[in-house]
Formats: C-alpha cells, structure tokens, sequence
C-alpha cells in the first residue's frame, strides 16, 4: 500500500503522466494499494474509485471515472 498527496502538483505535465502510469501499473500488474489525494480530476481518472470530499464528509462516489466525469461532479460541488 503507498500513499499519494497530490503526487503531480509541482510536475510538468509528461512527467506527472508518467508517474500517474507508473501508479496505475503497480495496481493492475502488482496488486498494490493507492490512496490518493487531489484536487486533479486527470489525476482523478486515473482511480478505480473516486471519493469526493465536503468539509470533511463523503457527499459522493464515483467508479472508475473520467477526467471529465470527476471535473463535472466537481463543478456541481463548487470545488
């Protein structure tokens, strides 16, 4: 299990991919475990599973979404 807390914030963006893609190989091919923090909805899509947070409080949950579903949602949440 490894934990993340906005893994790609001070990265360019080919690099932030690549450690995304590294990430997402260690689950599918590893079996690891990811717990990610981030305000990304890119880094988002990249989840099985996507939480989202409201003044401390679950108010939603997504599988395996894509970017621009976790933007949305965002949106409706005024992130």
């Amino acid at each position: 299990m490894f934990f993340a807390d906005e893994p790609t914030g001070a990265l360019d963006r080919a690099t932030g991919h690549e450690i995304l893609a590294l990430r997402r190989t260690g689950v599918d091919r590893d079996g690891q475990t990811c717990v990610m923090v981030t305000h990304d909805p890119v880094d988002a899509g990249y989840a099985d599973r996507v939480l989202l947070l409201a003044d401390g409080l679950v108010v939603d949950e997504l599988d395996r979404p894509s970017a621009t579903q976790v933007g949305e949602r965002l949106s409706l949440l005024g992130e």
